[in-house]
């Protein structure tokens, strides 16, 4: 036995954690994996000091032996032996004793917050939803109120008293990904050019331009981003392409106890973490980033923002780079018709991601499309979001458009119907799918044919988080 991941599961918030246990650990001076001498297998459950109160037990374990041979058990698996089964435990103190706990589907959440107490903690999940409405930002200025938006392995979090700008609606999306993962992006080739051989992870943020106040943001550390970046030594930048120069945020930083590594910001632009300083900030000429024009003060450990041009529409101001149909980058517009009908959030000049399916929940049939048409334009459909058919629990047939590249984690979550997808794409990866199949009951993949033996290879139980046949069309 080599590794085993294990889920836990809180059923009154319908909240899971996890553990990753192994007999190996890397060795940071060499940067080599090795065993731990004692033979036994290590681990840490994390609960950030935001989680959930109550009892947690397992609900999967997933066993990988030293051959990387995986065998599951538990809700996707075999039954859970009796030992495991009995296994559980119990958080007391949670959410740091949370007055109110939301999420950004609640119809009246600003009211909710503005009735707390003034120095009350509030927790939003925006797993569903990535946009906060201005109204909440309203609704804590000036007071002591610490608003807590978290989703899946990212929080932001603000005070009241720090909300000195006016408030707006931001986006809380935030893509997280390996600077070598994708070096032919503009910014990130000229990122690479600056960290050179250094670990380094790119955090893109939406373009919300400068934000109501300034906001803690918290990246949460899996096992592979520590091996990646290390425990301690991570410098935070943001990238100032108006004065083609990486701008210094924070120095030397260590995880914290609950394995996240944070920093301040007060604008959204491009940020990267690196593990120790860098030598060279100016970066190639030519590359292009969210980001306006932004003095820092480093010394304070956060940058202190003045940017050129609002943010875009949707945001809560208009934006000087908007496009004569209206629709900037950043932006969410609800397009298309029946199965196609869709909010789409767009990511670049020619393409946007399926954010959140407008069919209704007693809608059978949904299509992700190769192309939308926006505004008199036509974009090509590039990603589906994650969660985007959460709680679509009447569907049964869902096909994903040729030009997919990136299916989100848990897309299809709480689909207790669907179980064939229909893939039109050819350029999915293993990275590209990671997690995609978690929480959905989706066991059958039918692929173009000549991509069955890859996909096969992709779409395991350890990759998508669920075991699934891949057949062709």
């Amino acid at each position: 036995m080599a590794d085993i991941d294990v889920t836990f599961y809180n059923s009154g918030y319908k909240k899971r954690v996890y553990a990753y246990l192994s007999s190996t650990y890397c060795d940071e001076s060499t940067f080599k994996e090795k065993k731990y001498s004692d033979g036994k297998l290590h681990g840490t459950i994390s609960i950030d000091q935001y989680g959930r109160p109550g009892e947690y037990v397992v609900e999967e374990i997933e066993v990988t032996d030293y051959a990387k041979n995986t065998k599951t058990y538990g809700k996707y698996g075999d039954e859970l032996p009796v030992f495991v089964k009995n296994t559980w435990f119990i958080v007391n103190n949670a959410g740091a004793g949370a007055d109110l706990i939301v999420s950004t589907n609640t119809s009246d959440i600003a009211k909710q917050i503005a009735a707390q107490k003034d120095d009350a903690a509030i927790i939003v999940d925006y797993s569903n939803k990535s946009t906060i409405s201005k109204d909440v930002f309203d609704a804590i200025k000036g007071t002591n109120k610490t608003l807590i938006l978290e989703s899946e392995g990212v929080q932001w979090i603000f005070n009241g008293k720090g909300i000195k700008n006016d408030s707006k609606s931001i986006d809380l999306s935030v893509d997280v990904n390996y600077v070598k993962d994708n070096t032919k992006d503009n910014d990130n080739s000229a990122i690479s050019n600056v960290v050179k051989n250094k670990p380094t992870v790119v955090l893109t943020f939406p373009s919300n331009g400068t934000l109501p106040g300034t906001a803690k943001v918290r990246i949460k550390a899996d096992y592979s981003m520590k091996q990646y970046l290390g425990q301690s030594g991570i410098y935070i930048y943001y990238v100032d392409n108006d004065n083609g120069k990486m701008v210094s945020v924070a120095k030397d930083l260590s995880i914290t106890a609950d394995s996240y590594v944070e920093f301040d910001i007060t604008h959204c632009s491009k940020y990267i973490m690196v593990k120790g300083p860098l030598d060279n900030l100016n970066m190639s000429a030519g590359s292009s980033s969210s980001g306006g024009s932004t003095k820092s003060n480093s010394s304070s450990g956060s940058s202190q923002s003045s940017v050129s041009s609002s943010s875009q529409k949707g945001s809560g101001s208009s934006s000087s780079s908007s496009s004569s149909s209206g629709f900037s980058k950043g932006d969410v517009k609800t397009a298309g018709k029946g199965a196609s009908r869709a909010d789409y959030k767009k990511i670049s000049a020619a393409a946007v991601r399926y954010e959140s399916s407008g069919v209704s929940s007693k809608t059978k049939k949904a299509v992700v499309p190769a192309t939308v048409k926006i505004g008199g334009k036509t974009y090509k459909v590039t990603s589906v979001a994650p969660k985007a058919f959460d709680g679509k629990s009447n569907l049964t047939s869902l096909s994903i458009g040729k030009n997919v590249k990136k299916i989100g984690e848990s897309a299809f979550s709480g689909c207790k119907k669907l179980k064939i997808l229909t893939l039109y794409t050819k350029g999915l990866t293993k990275k590209s799918v990671k997690k995609s199949l978690t929480g959905s009951y989706v066991n059958k993949i039918k692929s173009p044919a000549s991509k069955v033996e890859a996909y096969i290879k992709i779409f395991t139980k350890t990759n998508v988080g669920r075991k699934v046949d891949v057949k062709a069309k």
